[in-house]
């Protein structure tokens, strides 16, 4: 058993080497697994950043995604006639200009092992934790209706009271009652493990550009057509999710901080790296540290952000 991680980034190589050293300080590795990253880079200030993040993690494949490189793809129309509807509602989907995300991702799933997860770099794993294969034994006992997820848990205020123990882990069901929309979401790019076979039915389905635009139109194909109703996940969650700025427009999102993008990689490239610091775990899921710090490996300066 064997999963791939694959994590979307987008000028933002201070906060994908925050997420990845986060991941690799607090994953106790117990399985067989590999790492991929789709980036993009709209300058050479950006692609540098990324170049120092690839040299601290040379074993974590990189993949640039290219502006201008998407080859629009109408038979997804013909596939699933939804998708009509979304490219006429949604001015991002028309675009003449697009990364070829669309093909990198469909490929790195297509070529994948038995399991695979997305990931976002502005997640944060603030505590130890352990992918086991009973988490996969687990999928595995119904592939389009199990999948495990990382962000859910009892320390969250809004779980729900009819979770179950189940082993070491909880388990609960999207179409609980007493579910709210997060609880309900059955696709989800936040470290969610779900089995090849199913996830490749709804990549090959929905016309997705964005990782934004993958995870709202797979969340609504899951949801329509039967998929991923049984959710597995830790009692406490390991997982937390930093918005500090947005660079993607094609949805709605709520920054915790507003933190231009050029400014932290100016900050990256002069040596300081992000830091958090938190308390106690997180009782939401897009929360805000205690403590939202610039440290300077070179010479020992701080910059206070919060």
């Amino acid at each position: 058993m064997k999963l791939r991680i694959i994590t979307f980034s987008l000028n933002r190589a201070m906060q994908l080497n925050t997420h990845l050293n986060s991941f690799y300080r607090n994953f106790n590795c117990s399985i067989n697994f590999e790492h991929f990253v789709i980036y993009g880079a709209t300058n050479e200030k950006f692609q540098e950043g990324y170049t120092i993040v690839m040299k601290q993690f040379p074993n974590v494949k990189f993949i640039k995604k290219d502006l201008g490189a998407h080859k629009r793809n109408y038979k997804y129309f013909l596939i699933y006639p939804r998708n009509i509807y979304w490219f006429m509602k949604y001015p991002f989907m028309r675009r003449k200009e697009l990364f070829n995300f669309n093909e990198i991702c469909l490929y790195l799933v297509e070529s994948g092992p038995e399991f695979i997860t997305f990931t976002t770099d502005d997640s944060y794993f603030y505590k130890n934790f352990n992918i086991t294969e009973t988490i996969f034994r687990k999928v595995t006992e119904d592939p389009k209706k199990n999948f495990f997820g990382i962000w859910q848990g009892k320390n969250l205020n809004n779980y729900p009271k009819s979770i179950k123990k189940d082993g070491e882990l909880l388990t609960w069901s999207t179409t609980c009652d007493d579910c709210d929309r997060y609880w309900r979401n059955r696709f989800s790019i936040d470290f969610n493990i779900y089995h090849k076979k199913p996830l490749l039915h709804i990549l090959r389905r929905v016309y997705f550009v964005t990782p934004n635009s993958l995870e709202g139109f797979g969340n609504f194909y899951a949801t329509k057509h039967g998929f991923f109703i049984k959710g597995f996940c830790f009692e406490i969650s390991p997982w937390v999710m930093f918005s500090l700025n947005q660079v993607q427009t094609d949805g709605n999102h709520m920054d915790t901080l507003v933190i231009d993008p050029n400014f932290l990689n100016e900050r990256f490239l002069e040596g300081y790296e992000l830091s958090f610091e938190i308390f106690s775990p997180p009782k939401i899921i897009d929360s805000i540290a205690d403590k939202v710090l610039l440290k300077n490996k070179k010479n020992g300066d701080i910059i206070i952000l919060k």
